[in-house]
């Protein structure tokens, strides 16, 4: 007998379109790929400091490579105010 009795979750039993996105662990993924959230983009933005710079790249780069130019040049921002 394999029956694993699992039980479906009345609250979380929608179904959606794929390319609507699935919002996971902060970033939403869609057939395409995957991309960050609002919240954790205006966090990264509000956040930013050069002990936790590298954190935030290295997040973008997983999730968003095409948008790591904008981390870079706040990077830079970040080191022209010394």
């Amino acid at each position: 007998n394999n029956k694993l009795q699992l039980e479906i979750n009345d609250r979380h039993d929608i179904v959606i379109r794929a390319n609507r996105g699935l919002r996971f662990l902060g970033a939403v993924i869609y057939p395409w790929g995957r991309r960050l959230n609002r919240r954790n983009h205006l966090r990264l933005a509000k956040q930013i400091n050069l002990g936790n710079l590298s954190s935030y790249s290295g997040l973008i780069k997983q999730y968003e490579p095409e948008k790591l130019v904008e981390v870079n040049y706040m990077a830079l921002q970040l080191l022209s105010d010394l």
